[in-house]
């Protein structure tokens, strides 16, 4: 896959394309009308301030995409440490 690089005065940016939910997307759309400002602004604003926060997240309780959190799930007792329980007759 081949990135593409923007230059503008401002910098260098890449492209992303982001699927969401419909009502997600309405309601992102819906508060960058409300802000005053570009839809491009507002959405580049809106996801490096949520990365921003995600970082925090992360740095702090450990997190990683192979705990099994990313599946929604808690880690199985294996894998946090814990023994595994047993089967009592």
């Amino acid at each position: 896959m081949t990135e593409k690089i923007i230059q503008t005065r401002r910098g260098l940016y890449g492209q992303l394309s982001v699927t969401l939910p419909i009502t997600v997307k309405a309601a992102m759309l819906d508060l960058q009308r409300k802000s005053g400002m570009k839809k491009s602004e507002f959405l580049r604003l809106a996801l490096t301030a949520g990365v921003v926060e995600l970082s925090k997240g992360i740095l702090v309780t450990g997190w990683t995409a192979d705990s099994g959190e990313a599946q929604g799930r808690p880690p199985a007792p294996e894998e946090d440490g814990r023994p595994a329980p047993t089967a009592t007759a």
